[in-house]
């Protein structure tokens, strides 16, 4: 959760990132929801198989992947801006829904944590 206030602390007062550290740095709450239910589950004394971490923590990287990917193939420019992801693409589905899946995850492990 403190790379996420320092990326929206860099790129709302300091400056814009582009390419892979853009991505990963927007994507980090598809991280730390999946790290907190994590340790939430330890802490009750439930024992989690490597398999189920790797599973919780794959969202993240299939997330970064993805988005990094479409932007390197259609060669749009991904920066952030004021906190914000800007994709410049011609795929108006993508550019307008990205954000979607930050929010399912925050939604359901949310609800998940309880």
């Amino acid at each position: 959760m403190l790379l996420q206030i320092i990326f929206y602390e860099i790129t709302i007062y300091q400056f814009q990132l582009t390419g892979l550290l853009a991505v990963v740095g927007f994507a980090l709450p598809l991280l730390s929801a999946p790290l907190l239910f994590l340790y939430i589950t330890s802490l009750t004394g439930r024992k989690l198989s490597k398999i189920t971490i790797c599973l919780h923590l794959s969202v993240f990287v299939l997330y970064v992947l993805i988005v990094f990917s479409i932007g390197l193939f259609t060669e749009a420019s991904i920066m952030t801006n004021t906190g914000y992801l800007e994709i410049d693409t011609n795929l108006y589905f993508f550019r307008d829904y990205y954000a979607i899946p930050l929010a399912i995850s925050g939604i359901t492990y949310g609800i998940w944590d309880l």
